[in-house]
């Protein structure tokens, strides 16, 4: 997509032919009146409010060439890069974030910090929910060898990676081979080379599943996240947490949360906003554990929830029998995908 001052008509056209889209202020202002933005609209971390956020940002980051990097891929690479890379990178900035932020920092840094793991959180729904796509039109096996191979890739793609592998390998039996390294030891040390996915590659996958199982509440979580993650740094006490066509989209957010908090060890004060759920009543502020509520003033988990001898903690404060879960047998009900459940994600 281009932006310009003014398209004209033949520069339109152009833009047509290359399978490119345009846009100019007139585009922007019309689209902004067809969907009802207004100056004083609710705009998530997009709100005016917030906008000075990003500048705290910018100065937090500046003097820290790594989190300067982390800034930069915010705010170009992590909206443009295919998803898979774009969701790799997005957790080792989120990791980076994690590092550097501590509740004590000076309230311009902390905010600043705060939100830009908001941004890296948002994106990194935003490539589930790309990723989930492509799950949701072919068949699991075949996405899951190819997301395999995405997992794998880093500066080169796959392919590339296999070739250099090989050709390494070829050169290594070659001179084991002459030093008259016996065959078997030789095989132990081929391989060292071979593109493998991350560790966490089986969880991506069944979070991605998850998503694809329940596609229109996917295709609302990005911009549930954006919001509460905007309603979160500003403090917003008008924002209906607890409003049930978004019910399912919360529960995909709390189980991609589950996820990039084991992943990245980023504190649970920045990801509160998507990993726990809501009431009606103010949401606390981002960075400010003291104001959370207690456990007891927090909603009461569903009803239905297995509870047994296993003793896995639930998210929503409750406990599950994990072989009744999976059988269907004992006093729960079998875990269904897009449930909440926190062992989908294994135990720490």
């Amino acid at each position: 997509m281009f932006v310009t001052k003014a398209a004209s008509d033949p520069l339109r056209r152009l833009a047509s032919e290359l399978k490119a889209s345009i846009a100019d202020q007139r585009d922007l202002d019309r689209r902004e009146q067809l969907l009802g933005l207004e100056p004083d609209g609710r705009y998530g971390s997009h709100d005016p409010r917030l906008l000075h956020l990003s500048e705290l940002a910018r100065a937090t980051t500046k003097p820290d060439r790594e989190l300067s990097r982390a800034y930069w891929f915010a705010r170009s690479d992590l909206w443009l890069a295919p998803p898979a890379s774009a969701l790799k990178r997005a957790l080792g900035a989120t990791r980076l974030v994690g590092e550097r932020y501590s509740d004590h920092l000076p309230e311009p840094e902390r905010l600043g910090l705060q939100w830009l793991s908001s941004e890296l959180l948002t994106g990194i729904v935003v490539a589930v929910v790309r990723l989930a796509a492509d799950s949701y039109q072919q068949p699991e096996a075949i996405f899951d060898v190819r997301m395999a191979e995405r997992l794998a890739e880093g500066l080169a793609d796959y392919r590339s990676l296999e070739q250099m592998s090989r050709a390494v390998d070829e050169y290594l039996a070659g001179v084991l081979s002459e030093a008259g390294v016996a065959p078997g030891k030789l095989v132990q040390s081929l391989g060292a080379f071979a593109p493998r996915p991350p560790a966490y590659a089986d969880r991506l996958l069944e979070l991605i599943h998850r998503f694809a199982q329940a596609p229109r509440a996917a295709a609302d979580a990005p911009r549930l996240a954006d919001a509460q993650f905007g309603a979160a740094l500003l403090g917003n006490s008008d924002f209906d947490w607890a409003a049930a066509d978004h019910e399912e989209s919360a529960r995909l957010l709390r189980l991609a949360s589950a996820l990039i908090t084991r992943q990245t060890r980023l504190p649970e004060s920045l990801a509160s906003a998507i990993a726990e759920p809501r009431d009606p009543s103010p949401p606390t502020k981002l960075g400010d554990p003291s104001e959370a509520p207690h456990e007891s003033e927090r909603r009461p988990s569903s009803p239905g929830r297995a509870s047994g001898s296993v003793g896995v903690t639930h998210a929503e404060g409750s406990s599950i029998d994990l072989k009744a879960a999976k059988s269907g047998s004992g006093s729960g009900d079998p875990v269904r995908p897009g449930s909440d459940d926190p062992t989908l994600f294994g135990q720490s």
